[in-house]
């Protein structure tokens, strides 16, 4: 499985790809001391605050989260998105409002 992209270091935002894209996994590690949430945008560009996510998970304190769509049955050969793929960690579920750099993301999967 490639990466698409890996954090160097601790991080708001990223875009893990600027074109259409194959994700197979997404890796996002919450440094902070409270819940944030994974905020996965269709998008080529990290979005405005305000912005609903495509897809929002829970992600605990001080821990890892992996979303994997196959593991998850959502998908079969992951997810395709067409814009692009931005993550980022937001300190509200509905709504992107970026949480600060407090995460660190792999995303694998490939350019289509």
């Amino acid at each position: 499985m490639k990466k698409l992209y890996s954090s160097s270091a601790a991080e708001a935002s990223a875009v893990a790809s600027a074109s259409r894209c194959r994700v197979d996994e997404i890796i996002a590690t919450n440094s902070s001391a409270g819940v944030l949430y994974l905020h996965i945008f269709d998008s080529a560009t990290v979005p405005a605050d305000t912005t609903a996510p495509d897809i929002c998970i829970s992600v605990a304190a001080t821990s890892t989260v992996s979303w994997d769509p196959e593991a998850l049955s959502q998908s079969d050969v992951g997810v395709v998105f067409d814009n692009g793929c931005a993550v980022c960690l937001s300190s509200t579920a509905a709504t992107k409002t970026v949480a600060g750099a407090v995460g660190v993301f792999t995303v694998r999967g490939e350019v289509r």
